[in-house]
């Protein structure tokens, strides 16, 4: 019986995770975003992280499609980074953004170049993804990146 093996790597954040064996959310999500070269396809509870927000800006202008799922934030506290990644849609082509306002989005994933996904606990703010404690997987497999595609578009019907 034959058996597919995946590539996967633990990421982490919070102070007495990160550096011991483990790479941090923070870091890869940083340098998944900084070297898409096709696509970026990602979901958010909250995200309020300026440096991911100018990133997203960044990977737009070298013509990368960005696709964003964003949770409706309820108490109508839209954070400065929501307001610029809502600015975004008027000013790139190449972005689409879907705000789930009947439903609770939770997920926080991001597929790249639809070949690396990271699935983690962390929101894309500061604290969520380095002073938390929380625990993600980045995977190396293309077809399990299509499965999360296929999975997360469903949320546009």
């Amino acid at each position: 019986m034959e058996t597919d093996t995946v590539n996967a790597t633990i990421v982490t954040s919070g102070e007495k995770w990160v550096g011991f064996g483990y790479r941090s959310i923070y870091s890869i999500t940083d340098e998944l975003i900084g070297e898409a070269e096709k696509s970026i396809l990602m979901t958010a509870y909250l995200l309020s992280d300026s440096r991911i927000v100018e990133r997203l800006r960044s990977a737009l202008e070298r013509d990368v499609y960005v696709e964003i799922f964003l949770n409706h934030q309820q108490n109508n506290e839209v954070s400065q980074a929501m307001e610029y990644i809502l600015q975004f849609v008027n000013m790139y082509q190449n972005i689409n953004l879907t705000v789930l306002s009947r439903e609770m989005l939770h997920a926080k994933v991001m597929v790249v170049d639809y070949s690396r996904t990271l699935i983690s606990s962390a929101n894309l703010t500061f604290s969520g993804m380095t002073l938390n404690y929380e625990m993600g997987i980045l995977i190396d497999d293309q077809s399990m990146a299509n499965d999360v595609i296929k999975l997360l578009r469903r949320l546009r019907v």
